[in-house]
C-alpha cells in the first residue's frame, strides 16, 4: 500500500517538470534562476510528496494493528461470552387470590411487560373494580411478584313492601346480610260480616338479594251469638252465627201452671230476623186463668149453688138453705160442713143442720120417728 501511493508522488513530481520546461523552452526568456527555483520546488514538493507518503503510510500500518487488535478482542469476547451465562430474574403478575395471571423471566434492568388488566367477579356483598398493583411495576431488579388490588363496592339492594292492592308502603336499599325494618302491618275496619288482619305474604329474612313483600289480609268470620232464653231467663238455645244468617228457633217453650194461671206461648219478645248482630230472645206467654168450679149442696145432694172462681178469689155463699121438718124434727140450718176460705181450688160445700124434735113428741116417740 505504501509502496504504491509512493510510486504515484513521484509520478506527479515528474509530470510537472516536464510541464515547466516545455513551458521555458517556448518563451524561450526563461532565466536560469527560475529554472533553478523551479527545480529546488520541484525537489520539496517530492520531500513534501514523501513526507506525506510515509505520514499516511504510518497512519496506514496504525490503522490496521489497531483493526487487527479490535479483531482479536472481539474474538475474546465472543469467546468469553460463550462460557458466561446471563443471570435471569421472575416477575410474577397473581390476582387477589393468588392465581398467575401472568409469568416471565428477565435480564436485569429490563422493562416487565405489565398483563392485561384483570377483573374480579361480583360476590353478593360487592362489585369490585381493578385498582392496580400492590406496587409500582418498574424496571427488573430481581424476582418479584406483582398482586392485583380491587375497590370494593357495596351492592345495594331494594326491598319494597306492598299494600294489598300493589300499591307501595315503603321502599329502602341494603346491603347483603342487613336485617330489613317492615313497616307496619296495613289495617282494615271490620264490617259486620268480616273482622281483617293482615300479614306479609313472606317471613321477612336478611337481605339476600332483592325482595318484595306483599300484604296479604285474611277475613274472618265474625261470630254472633243467638241465645233464646225462656221467659224465667233459664237457656232455651244458643247457638253462633254469621251476619245475615237465618236464625233457627228452638223447640216452642212451655211454662208450668201455677195456681191461679195456665200460660200459653205468646211467642219471643221480639221479631227473630235474619242476624245483625248478637241477639237474645226471650219466650213470652199469655196466661190463662185456671177456673175453679166451687159447689154448694144441701144436705140431701141437691145443688143449691156452683159457681166459677179464680185462684185466691172471695167464695160468695148462696143463701142460707133449709129443710123440710118431718113430724117428728124441724130442721135449722148450722153452716157448711168445711170452712169457707178463699179459693185454692175446686171446693164443695154441704150444708148442715140441727134437728129439733117437734112439741108433743116425748123421747121414746123421737127415737122411733129418728129414721123418718
Amino acid at each position: 500500500m505504501k509502496k504504491k501511493f509512493k510510486l504515484l508522488s513521484i509520478c506527479l513530481v515528474a509530470a510537472c517538470l516536464m510541464s515547466s520546461a516545455t513551458a521555458c523552452f517556448l518563451e524561450g526568456d526563461t532565466s536560469e534562476s527560475e529554472s533553478v527555483v523551479n527545480s529546488e520546488s520541484l525537489q520539496e514538493s517530492v520531500v513534501s510528496s514523501e513526507d506525506i507518503s510515509e505520514s499516511e503510510s504510518e497512519s496506514s500500518i496504525q490503522e490496521e494493528s489497531s483493526s487487527e487488535e479490535s479483531s482479536s478482542s472481539e474474538e475474546a469476547s465472543s469467546s468469553e461470552d460463550s462460557s458466561v451465562e446471563i443471570e435471569k430474574y421472575t416477575v410474577v403478575f397473581v390476582d387477589y387470590d393468588d392465581s398467575v395471571i401472568s409469568s416471565a423471566e428477565y435480564e436485569i434492568g429490563a422493562t416487565v411487560t405489565i398483563p392485561e388488566t384483570p377483573s374480579r367477579d361480583a360476590d353478593e356483598t360487592y362489585t369490585y373494580e381493578f385498582a392496580g398493583w400492590d406496587s409500582e411495576v418498574g424496571e427488573v431488579e430481581g424476582d418479584k411478584t406483582y398482586k392485583a388490588t380491587y375497590t370494593a363496592t357495596y351492592i345495594e339492594y331494594k326491598v319494597v313492601f306492598l299494600n294489598e292492592n300493589g300499591e307501595e308502603i315503603t321502599s329502602a336499599n341494603y346491603h347483603y346480610g342487613d336485617t330489613v325494618t317492615a313497616p307496619a302491618l296495613p289495617t282494615k275496619d271490620a264490617d259486620e260480616t268480616y273482622t281483617y288482619t293482615y300479614t306479609w305474604d313472606k317471613e321477612i329474612a336478611n337481605v339476600t338479594g332483592e325482595e318484595t313483600y306483599t300484604a296479604v289480609c285474611t277475613p274472618a268470620f265474625i261470630e254472633y251469638t243467638v241465645v233464646f232464653l225462656n221467659e224465667d231467663g233459664s237457656k232455651l238455645s244458643t247457638a253462633t252465627y254469621h251476619y245475615g244468617d237465618t236464625v233457627v228457633e228452638p223447640t216452642t217453650p212451655a211454662k208450668v201452671a201455677d195456681e191461679t194461671y195456665t200460660y200459653e206461648f205468646a211467642g219471643w219478645d221480639s221479631d227473630v230476623v235474619a242476624v245483625v248482630g248478637d241477639a237474645t230472645y226471650t219466650a213470652t206467654y199469655t196466661p190463662v186463668y185456671i177456673d175453679y168450679t166451687v159447689v154448694f149442696l144441701n144436705d140431701d145432694g141437691s145443688e143449691l149453688s156452683t159457681a166459677t172462681y179464680h185462684y185466691g178469689d172471695v167464695v160468695t155463699e148462696p143463701a142460707a138453705p133449709t129443710k123440710a121438718a118431718t113430724s117428728i124434727f124441724t130442721f135449722t140450718f148450722d153452716g157448711w160442713d168445711n170452712e169457707i176460705v178463699n179459693v185454692t181450688g175446686n171446693a164443695t160445700y154441704t150444708a148442715k143442720y140441727i134437728a129439733t124434735v117437734a112439741d108433743g113428741y116425748k123421747a121414746n116417740d123421737v127415737a122411733a120417728g129418728a129414721g123418718e
